[in-house]
């Protein structure tokens, strides 16, 4: 059963027992349903937001519609699955920042 099966299953049943729309999205994140928050960015400078990840990566806005990503390590080491969990979220959240801006 995909993920979009489960929500809707589990809307249906809450909806049906008449849960408020925050219970029903309260249920949704104890079933794991939801997206994880977007990264806030590390710092602020005049150029725009740099998020920082903590195994050496760092997105930074360069111009409207563009995003860089660094790396400060030397050499490139490999990750775990949670800090590529980390440098997805951030490259998200700076995607998302340099289409809004």
């Amino acid at each position: 059963m995909s993920k979009q099966d489960r929500a809707a299953k589990a809307i249906k049943f809450a909806a049906a027992r008449g849960y408020t729309p925050e219970q029903i999205a309260t249920l949704l994140n104890e079933l794991n349903l939801l997206a994880p928050d977007a990264p806030q960015p590390y710092f602020e400078y005049a150029g725009g937001p740099i998020w920082e990840v903590n195994n050496g990566y760092s997105i930074e806005k360069e111009r409207p519609g563009e995003i860089t990503v660094s790396y400060h390590g030397e050499p490139a080491e490999p990750i775990t699955p949670q800090e590529a969990r980390s440098l997805a979220a951030a490259l998200l959240a700076a995607a998302n920042y340099s289409e809004e801006a």
